[in-house]
């Protein structure tokens, strides 16, 4: 399994086009201008972002976060996710320990692994509290999760 969080930028954004339905209807001239477009968002939200860890910016939001082991439905494998309605980041340990955690560079530990997955969905909290962009298209939102969580993670 290619973790979309260690590909290059342009395999990001290709997979994500390819796994999100909802973006096959893309025009195959523009995925690239827009997964482009998406990408610097993210980077520019991450210029943005306070010089704290992943722990310290939940704490002071309030975030929950909250754990529950879930099968995969239609070979569909989710590590984490952010949930607006009750202002909590919920990890899947059942699926990173099983999936995650062995795709990892060999210098990623489980804490890395997890703090990735932190950054990655305090993107999406940014995004539903109108610090961030958020696309109709949800393979942009993720795009710009990645670059985002790749330029606070480095």
């Amino acid at each position: 399994m290619q973790l979309s969080f260690f590909l290059p930028k342009t395999h990001v954004i290709q997979n994500e086009f390819n796994i999100n339905p909802q973006c096959r209807r893309v025009n195959k001239k523009n995925i690239f201008n827009l997964g482009n477009l998406s990408w610097n968002m993210g980077m520019l939200c991450a210029l943005n972002f306070p010089h704290v860890t992943s722990r310290e910016f939940i704490a002071s939001h309030d975030i929950k976060i909250i754990t529950k082991d879930i099968v995969p439905i239609l070979n569909k494998i989710l590590f984490s996710s952010f949930d607006a309605s009750n202002n909590s980041i919920i990890l899947y340990p059942n699926m990173i320990d099983k999936y995650f955690v062995p795709s990892a560079p060999s210098n990623f530990n489980h804490n890395h692994c997890i703090d990735l997955l932190l950054y990655h969905e305090i993107f999406h909290f940014l995004q539903c509290t109108n610090q961030c962009p958020l696309y109709k298209i949800n393979c942009l939102n993720e795009i710009a999760a990645y670059s985002f969580t790749r330029k606070v993670y480095s």
